[in-house]
C-alpha cells in the first residue's frame, strides 16, 4: 500500500468536512456516527469510495 502525505490544503479541506474527527499529515480520522453509516453500506454491497464522495468527503487520496 502506497502511502500518501496530505498537503496542508488537503488537510484543511477535510478538517471542513463534518464527518471528519481530526486530520494528521498521513491519516483522516472520522466521526462514530460517520463510521456505523459506511460499515452499513458496505454490508449492503456499495462502494465505499462513492459513499464517502455522496457524504460529502469530496477529496480522496488515490
Amino acid at each position: 500500500m502506497r502511502k500518501h502525505i496530505f498537503k496542508e490544503t488537503e488537510m484543511k479541506q477535510l478538517e471542513n468536512n463534518p464527518n471528519v474527527l481530526r486530520v494528521s499529515d498521513q491519516t483522516i480520522s472520522y466521526q462514530s456516527s460517520f463510521k456505523l453509516i459506511a460499515v452499513e453500506e458496505y454490508q449492503k454491497g456499495n462502494f465505499l469510495s462513492g459513499f464517502y464522495r455522496t457524504l460529502e468527503l469530496k477529496w480522496l487520496p488515490t
